[in-house]
């Protein structure tokens, strides 16, 4: 072998080994939050199953738009799930609405149908 060859091979180790170890360096930019860690708000039909009965509350962002929400009283349905009603309004529209507990425990939302027919 050449002595070129002697003199090349240990530079290109030194080299291979400052790259491995730049690139197991840790980043200088801030650590950014896991969006897992920050509790996530309630779904809107969890915080209206959440109200007092009786109560409103305003709401600037729900499947109506921004709208005021009053709680009504809890039911049984014919199914036998745990109901409530409540009444939305918005401007000069209002009507009523039932959440339902599912089997999972979440609140699912269900429009009224006989408030929509003409009477």
């Amino acid at each position: 072998m050449k002595l070129q060859n002697f003199t090349v091979l240990p530079i290109l180790c030194a080299v291979v080994f400052l790259l491995s170890g730049c690139a197991a360096r840790e980043s200088v930019s801030p650590a950014t939050s896991v969006p897992g860690a920050v509790p996530a708000a309630l779904p809107f039909n969890e915080q209206v199953a959440a109200l007092p009965e009786g109560s409103t509350q305003y709401f600037a962002e729900s499947p109506f738009g921004p709208s005021t929400i009053e709680a009504g009283p809890f039911y049984r349905s014919g199914l036998g799930n745990e109901c409530r009603s409540a009444r939305v309004t918005r401007g000069s529209m209002s009507h009523r609405f039932a959440l339902c507990k599912e089997q999972n425990g979440a609140w699912r939302f269900i429009p009224t149908v006989f408030e929509s027919m003409p009477r």
